[in-house]
């Protein structure tokens, strides 16, 4: 899926929260357009990525941060503090 997130002020910079859920277990890769801050949590615990892999080959993704999740867990993606008011994800279960 291919989202285009608009961000909220936050302080002098942009940032937002948003809740995913994952549809079946397995890997989800979630490929930021930007290098922007990314991180998951469930229920405010930090998950690690099981991967971080930078976008060399290709000039719109910029990197892509891996997870291993299970069917139906909730996530909350934070974004920020970022310097632009919009960003582009797109994740993709392996």
């Amino acid at each position: 899926m291919f989202y285009v997130i608009d961000l909220g002020v936050s302080g002098a910079d942009f940032g937002g929260r948003l809740r995913f859920v994952a549809r079946s277990a397995g890997r989800y890769a979630f490929y930021a357009d930007r290098d922007f801050p990314l991180t998951l949590t469930d229920a405010g615990a930090e998950l690690c990525p099981a991967a971080i892999v930078a976008g060399k080959t290709c000039v719109e993704l910029q990197r892509a941060d891996v997870y291993d999740l299970r069917s139906g867990q909730v996530v909350t993606l934070a974004i920020g503090p970022w310097h632009e008011s919009s960003v582009k994800l797109v994740v993709e279960l392996q």
